[in-house]
């Protein structure tokens, strides 16, 4: 089923069906809302023929907008993976907000220091990373790829992160404020930045105090 079709059963352009579907031009609800119910009844996907899509742009030097964001997740080696409690509300925070625009996640563990061949190929319209080297991100860059870092800011990159340094002194000082003078620090991960950051923010607290 093709935007033609369904312009041709409700008798209107085909730009008006397109705008519709997509949402690249304003369009009145009630036709909007026309063409849906029609699409539906016919059984239109926005991702049928979406490999041809795909080989026709390629042809003509294009990018086609595949509906689908990378979210990629560090090796095992750093002791989390996609289900562990770290992880879990990230996926879930992204899958929410990629379903309401009509998107796909595509879960993606590194394991080496090329892009997996969907994402090389054109296959993802972005990446949310965890973690990402200079050579994966230099290689994203290249192929003009969107990406935005999680937990973990580089130089240069799109980022969110928590600020893990004054969280864990923020954290300190209030055990200190209670009255507590032996404070200890558990769970550090010596490759883990964040947790490199918290022990930071930790012994900046307890310094600031004259404790050991």
């Amino acid at each position: 089923i093709t935007h033609n079709d369904i312009a041709e059963h409700l008798g209107t352009l085909r730009a008006a069906v397109k705008s519709a579907l997509t949402g690249t031009c304003p369009i009145s609800q009630v036709t909007r809302e026309r063409v849906l119910s029609e699409a539906r009844r016919m059984g239109y996907h926005r991702h049928s023929n979406s490999a041809a899509r795909m080989l026709a742009a390629r042809r003509y030097g294009k990018r086609l907008r595949s509906d689908v964001i990378a979210m990629c997740f560090g090796q095992l080696e750093n002791g989390h993976a996609p289900h562990d409690p770290f992880f879990l509300p990230f996926f879930q925070g992204a899958r929410h907000e990629a379903q309401t625009h009509g998107l796909d996640i595509f879960l993606w563990q590194t394991n080496d220091e090329t892009l997996p061949r969907p994402i090389a190929e054109g296959g993802v319209d972005g990446i949310l990373g965890f973690s990402l080297s200079n050579e994966l991100l230099a290689h994203a860059q290249r192929i003009e790829l969107p990406v935005v870092m999680l937990s973990v800011l580089k130089k240069g990159v799109h980022g969110i992160a928590a600020d893990d340094r004054e969280g864990a002194r923020l954290a300190t000082q209030h055990l200190i404020d209670l009255g507590h003078r032996r404070i200890a620090y558990l769970g550090h991960l010596p490759n883990f930045s964040a947790s490199v950051h918290r022990l930071d923010g930790y012994e900046k607290a307890l310094r600031a105090n004259g404790l050991k």
